[in-house]
């Protein structure tokens, strides 16, 4: 991912992602195992929207809750109560919520 941005915005990026690294915790579930590499990935993605930005860092996330693939969740619809698979999760304040895709696993 970092070989396609210019040197500049690859140093950038890399001292986001130092800092999102250091102010972030990482919760897998549904044993999964975080590695570094999980780490790195999901930190890089989120410092992409952080380049050329001043920024806090996300300030009110605290958290990211990683499971293995998709996972599922109780929703209502019309007072109905159902299953419903998600890939993610996100609220204003609070953790977010992550799948792992496919072939992030088999790297």
């Amino acid at each position: 991912m970092l070989t396609c941005l210019p040197p500049e915005d690859q140093r950038e990026l890399e001292g986001h992602i130092q800092v999102f690294l250091a102010e972030k915790q990482f919760e897998g579930c549904d044993s999964l195992v975080i590695t570094d590499d999980i780490r790195v990935v999901i930190a890089a993605q989120a410092c992409l929207l952080l380049l050329h930005r001043d920024t806090d860092y996300y300030p009110d996330l605290k958290s990211i809750l990683v499971y293995p693939s998709t996972y599922f969740s109780r929703v209502t619809e019309e007072d109905e109560e159902q299953q419903a698979a998600f890939a993610g999760q996100s609220w204003q304040r609070g953790p977010v919520i992550l799948a792992l895709a496919e072939r992030m696993k088999a790297e």
